[in-house]
Parts: C-alpha cells; sequence; structure tokens
C-alpha cells in the first residue's frame, strides 16, 4: 500500500505499508570447511519518502524503507533490521 501526497508546491511525501518476504543467508568458515544456512521469514515492511517535483512528469525522490530479515546457522534463528536509503528519478506518464 503506497499514499502519495503533496505537502507544498513541488514537494510530496510518500509512505508505505505492507508485507515483504525476504531470505537471509549466512556462512561460515574455519579450516574444516565451511557451513551455509538460508531462511526465508516474512515482515511487516514500511516506508518513508520526499519528492521534488522537477517538471509535470518528473520528481527526485530520496526515500526510506524498513523491514527485518530471519537468518541462522543450522537451529539457532536470529532476526536483524534491515533498511534501504535511495535516492532516484520518478517519471509519470
Amino acid at each position: 500500500l503506497a499514499y502519495f501526497t503533496p505537502v507544498a508546491n513541488d514537494w510530496n511525501v510518500a509512505l508505505r505499508l505492507g508485507v515483504a518476504r525476504n531470505k537471509g543467508k549466512v556462512t561460515a568458515s574455519d579450516n574444516t570447511g565451511s557451513v551455509e544456512d538460508s531462511r526465508n521469514a516474512t515482515f511487516a515492511y514500511a516506508g518513508l519518502g520526499f519528492g521534488f517535483q522537477v517538471d509535470k512528469n518528473l520528481t527526485l525522490t530520496a526515500e526510506a524503507d524498513f523491514s527485518r530479515v530471519k537468518y541462522g546457522l543450522l537451529s539457532i534463528d536470529d532476526k536483524s533490521d534491515v533498511q534501504l536509503i535511495s535516492i532516484g528519478l520518478r517519471y509519470g506518464f
């Protein structure tokens, strides 16, 4: 789910909320060999972004998205936060 709303003449805010299916993978190795394991898990996903409208169809964006990922070796599970920070261009037509 995404919601875009203007906040000033050329500025807008984007809010995102949803569900993400993430895969976490971990590898450990020593002199005798290596062990690898991966986990799939579903977590909540949220994002916040700002946009500056350069012209009618082109918007410069800066966004941050947040979720979690599950990983672990063998039977030990652990979770970690995942963040994505991005800068981009959005073209609407």
